[in-house]
C-alpha cells in the first residue's frame, strides 16, 4: 500500500492556494480602491481650501495671511510631500504619495496573508502526519513517498506593483477626472437685492471708491393765490333819456326873484316780470351740477410701478449695454476698474449724466401718466377722487428705497488686487492652485462688477425717484385740498343763488306800486323743458352735464379777463374753486337765460298778457302826476308841451320780433309818442310821459301841489323817474320837499 496525501488531500492544498491568490488579489484591489477614495477626498479638499483661500481674500484678509493659512491647510492634506516648500505639492508629489501609500498596504496585506499562509502549511504538514501514523498504526509499514506541497504565491514586498496609471480595472487618478465641488456662496452675496436693515457709511469703501451722498427730499409748500372776493356793485337804474330836450329835478325851497324857472310834470311807467321761478330754477340747476360731479366715479392710479428695486433693474442692463461696459470684455478688469472709479467719482462723468437722464426719463414715463390722469379725475369727478389721492399719498409715502449693495465695491477691488498680486508673484502659491485662484478672482471680479453697476443704478435710481416725489407731491397734496374746497365753493355759490332770489322777491313786491305793470314769467317747470329742449336732453342729469359744460366755456372766457393766475383752459374743480362765487352765480343766471332765449323775455310775458291790454296799462300808470286844471292857456302866460317816449328792449327771437313789432304799431298810435331801442342788457319796457313848460307855483295852489307830493309815497306812489333825479334815484319823494310841505302848513 503506497503511503502519501493522496489525490483529495493535493487537490485540497491547490484549493486553498488558489483561494489565497484570490484574496490577496482581492485586499490588493480594495486597497487600490480606497486609495483612490482617498486621492479624490484630497483633491475635494484642495479645491475646497482654494475656494476659503478665495472667498477669504475677497472678504477683505490680507493676501499674505490668506496664503498662509491656505499653505498650512494644504501640507495637511499629503504630509511630507514637500519637505524643502511645505504646501506646495504637486500633482506627482501626490501620485508619489498615493504610489508609496498603495506599497505600503500591499506589504500589510502580504505580511497577514504570509502567517496565514505558514499557519495553513503547518496545518496540513500536522494532518499529514497523523495520517500517517494512522497508516502505519493499522497497515502494514511500508514506504510513503514523499508528496511535495506547493507553497502559496506570495507577493514579495520589494516587488509591490506600481498603480496602474491606464488600466481599465483602475482609471487614472487626476484631478480632471473627479467631480469639483460646489462653488461656496460668497460672502455677502446672499444679501443681494435685499433690503440691508443697516446702512453703510461711505467711509468702509476704498479710498478710490466713494458713494455720492444721496440728498434727502424737502417738503414744498405750495404757493395758491386765492381769488379776491369780487364784492357786488349796485345795479344802475334805466338812466336818462338822452334824445328828450328835459331835465328832470327835484323842486326847488326857494327861488330867487331874478330867476324864472320853468317846471313841468314828468311821470314813467314800466313793466316787471315775475322771476321767482326763474331763481329757483337757478338753484335747481346748480344743484343738479353738483348732484352730477357727485355721482362720477374715479379710477385708481398705477404708481405701485414706481417700484426701486425694478427700475434700478432696468437701469443696470441699459448700463451693461453701454457700448463703453460692453466693448470693455470680461479680462479687461483694468478698464472696468476705470469705468467703476468715473461712476463713482463724485464729478459725474459723462457716462453716468446719460445713466441719470434715462433714469429721470423712465421715471417721467411712470409719473407722468399718473400724474395727468389725477388731474383729469379731478377736473371731472372730484368728489370720486377724495379716497384715491389719499391713497396715491400713502403709496407715495410707503415707498422704500433699497441701499446700493456697497459691499460689492470692496470685493471687486479685492479681487482685482489680489489677481494682480498673484499673477506678478507665481512662486507664492503652487502653479494649479495659482491658475485657479487667477480664473477664480478674474470670475469674481467680473460677478462684483456686474453688482456694482447694479449699486450705482440703485443710487441713481433712489435719487431720481426722490426728486420726482418732491415734484409730485406737492400736486397731489394741491389736488385734494382743490377737490376738498370744491364741497365749500359750490355752497357758497349756492348761497349767491339765494340772495339773488331774495332781492327778486324783494323786487316782485316793489311791483304793487302804481308806475310798474306786473307780469306773470314762465313757472319753473316751463323753464326745465324749455332747457331740455333747447340743449336736446333725454333726463335732468344729461341736462345738467350739458349746463356743466357750458357753464366751464363761460368760466374759462371769463378767466381770460379777470383771473389771470389761472391756467386756462381749466376744470370746473379749478374753476369753482378759484373764482369769485358771486361771478359763478351771474354766469349761471346767464347762462340759463341765454339758453332760455325769447322764451323767458318780457315780449312773451306780453303776449302771454295782450299787446293792446300792456300799452294801455302803460300809458295810464305814466301819466303826468301834476295838472293845471285848464289853466295852462296863454292868457295865463303859460303854453305846455306834452311827450312820450316808449323804449323798448331788443326781441331774442324770431316771437319777439313779432310781439315787438306790435308794440311799435300799437305805441304810435299814441298821440306825441315816440319809440326807441333800450341798450343791450335791458329787460323792461319802460313808457315816460311828460308835460313841459309850466312853473312851480303861479297860484295859491302850490301848496296843493305840494300837497300831492307829500302824500304820494303813503299811497305806494313814485312821483319821479327811476334813475333821472339824482336825490332820487329810486323815485320816491325827496324827504327835504316833504319838510318844506310841513313847515307850510305849519305857518
Amino acid at each position: 500500500m503506497e503511503l502519501g496525501p493522496g489525490p483529495g488531500l493535493t487537490e485540497k492544498v491547490n484549493d486553498n492556494t488558489a483561494d489565497l491568490a484570490s484574496l490577496t488579489a482581492s485586499l490588493v484591489a480594495q486597497a487600490r480602491r480606497s486609495l483612490e477614495g482617498d486621492h479624490a477626498q484630497i483633491i475635494r479638499d484642495e479645491q475646497r481650501l482654494e475656494q476659503q483661500f478665495v472667498g477669504t481674500v475677497l472678504a477683505g484678509k490680507s493676501l499674505p495671511e490668506a496664503i498662509h493659512v491656505l499653505l498650512a491647510e494644504r501640507e495637511t492634506l499629503v504630509p511630507g510631500a514637500s519637505p524643502d516648500r511645505p504646501g506646495h505639492w504637486s500633482s506627482d508629489d501626490l501620485e508619489g504619495h498615493a504610489r508609496r501609500l498603495l506599497a505600503d498596504r500591499v506589504d500589510a496585506i502580504n505580511r497577514r496573508l504570509l502567517t496565514q499562509a505558514s499557519v495553513a502549511a503547518l496545518s496540513i504538514v500536522a494532518t499529514c502526519v497523523i495520517g500517517m501514523c494512522v497508516v502505519y498504526t493499522v497497515h502494514t509499514p511500508r514506504e510513503v513517498d514523499g508528496a511535495a506541497v506547493s507553497a502559496p504565491l506570495l507577493l514579495p514586498g520589494n516587488q509591490a506593483p506600481e498603480i496602474a496609471v491606464g488600466s481599465p480595472a483602475f482609471p487614472p487618478l487626476s484631478p480632471e477626472t473627479l467631480e469639483p465641488l460646489e462653488s461656496p456662496v460668497p460672502v455677502g452675496a446672499a444679501a443681494q437685492g435685499q433690503n440691508s436693515g443697516s446702512s453703510q457709511t461711505p467711509a468702509s469703501l476704498p479710498n478710490q471708491i466713494r458713494t455720492v451722498p444721496i440728498p434727502q427730499p424737502q417738503e414744498t409748500i405750495p404757493m395758491n393765490p386765492q381769488p379776491t372776493e369780487k364784492t357786488d356793485l349796485p345795479i344802475s337804474g334805466n338812466g336818462r333819456h338822452k334824445g328828450s330836450g328835459f331835465k328832470a329835478r327835484p323842486l326847488a325851497a326857494d327861488h330867487p326873484e331874478d330867476e324864472i324857472m320853468r317846471r313841468g310834470s314828468c311821470n314813467a311807467a314800466m313793466t316787471h316780470i315775475d322771476e321767482r321761478a326763474f331763481d329757483d330754477a337757478s338753484l335747481r340747476v346748480m344743484r343738479l351740477i353738483r348732484e352730477d360731479l357727485e355721482s362720477r366715479t374715479a379710477k385708481p392710479v398705477d404708481l405701485d410701478e414706481l417700484a426701486p428695486r425694478s427700475l434700478a433693474r432696468r437701469a443696470s442692463a441699459s448700463l451693461l449695454a453701454h457700448p463703453e461696459i460692453a466693448e470693455a470684455g470680461a479680462q479687461a478688469l483694468d478698464r472696468r476698474t476705470s469705468i467703476l472709479r468715473e461712476l463713482l467719482s463724485e464729478r459725474p462723468s459723462k457716462l453716468k449724466r446719460e445713466l441719470a437722464e434715462k433714469v429721470r426719463q423712465d421715471v417721467e414715463r411712470t409719473v407722468a401718466p399718473c400724474i395727468g390722469q389725477l388731474r383729469q379725475q379731478a377736473e371731472t369727478s372730484p368728489y370720486g377722487l377724495e379716497p384715491i389721492l389719499s391713497e396715491a399719498i400713502a403709496v407715495l409715502d410707503a415707498i422704500t428705497y433699497p441701499d446700493p449693495d456697497t459691499k460689492a465695491y470692496v470685493r471687486f477691488r479685492n479681487a482685482v488686487h489680489a489677481k494682480s498680486q498673484i499673477e506678478n508673484d507665481p512662486s507664492a502659491v503652487p502653479a494649479r492652485t495659482r491658475e485657479r485662484a487667477i480664473a477664480a478672482f478674474a470670475k469674481h471680479a467680473t460677478e462684483d462688477f456686474d453688482l456694482c453697476l447694479e449699486a450705482v443704478a440703485q443710487q441713481v435710481v433712489n435719487e431720481a425717484i426722490r426728486a420726482a416725489i418732491e415734484k409730485v407731491r406737492p400736486t397731489v397734496e394741491e389736488l385734494a385740498t382743490v377737490t376738498a374746497a370744491l364741497r365749500t365753493a359750490q355752497e357758497n355759490v349756492v348761497r349767491c343763488l339765494e340772495q339773488e332770489r331774495t332781492r327778486g322777491h324783494r323786487r316782485h313786491a316793489v311791483s304793487e306800486s302804481s308806475n310798474l305793470l306786473r307780469l306773470d314769467g314762465p313757472t319753473e317747470e316751463d323753464l326745465f323743458v324749455c332747457l331740455m329742449e333747447r340743449l336736446d336732453c333725454e333726463n335732468r342729469r344729461q341736462l345738467a352735464s350739458r349746463l356743466l359744460e357750458k357753464l366751464t366755456d363761460r368760466l374759462n372766457d371769463l378767466a381770460k379777463t379777470r383771473y389771470p393766475f389761472i391756467a386756462v383752459p381749466a376744470g370746473p374743480t379749478t374753476l369753482f374753486s378759484r373764482i369769485s362765487p358771486g361771478d359763478i352765480a351771474q354766469m349761471v343766471r346767464e347762462l340759463l337765460r341765454e339758453t332760455i332765449g325769447d322764451a323767458g323775455s318780457v315780449y312773451a310775458a306780453v303776449h302771454a298778457y295782450g299787446v293792446p291790454q300792456a300799452v294801455e296799462e302803460l300809458y295810464g300808470r305814466a301819466a303826468p302826476l301834476c295838472r293845471l286844471r285848464g289853466r295852462d292857456r296863454a292868457i295865463f302866460n303859460v303854453e305846455t308841451a306834452s311827450k312820450m317816449v316808449a323804449r323798448l328792449p331788443q326781441p331774442l327771437g324770431a316771437e319777439d320780433q313779432l310781439t315787438y313789432q306790435a308794440l311799435r304799431d300799437a305805441f304810435h298810435k299814441l298821440p306825441n309818442c315816440e319809440c326807441v331801442d333800450a341798450p343791450a342788457g335791458d329787460r323792461e319796457i319802460v313808457v315816460v310821459r311828460t308835460v313841459v313848460g309850466w312853473p312851480i307855483a303861479i297860484d295859491s295852489n302850490h301848496e296843493t301841489l305840494l300837497a300831492y307830493y307829500a302824500t304820494a309815497e303813503d299811497v305806494r306812489h313814485r312821483p319821479h323817474l327811476f334813475g333821472v333825479v339824482p336825490e332820487s334815484r329810486t323815485g320816491l319823494p325827496i324827504e327835504r320837499l316833504k319838510k318844506l310841505f310841513a313847515a307850510m302848513t305849519a305857518s
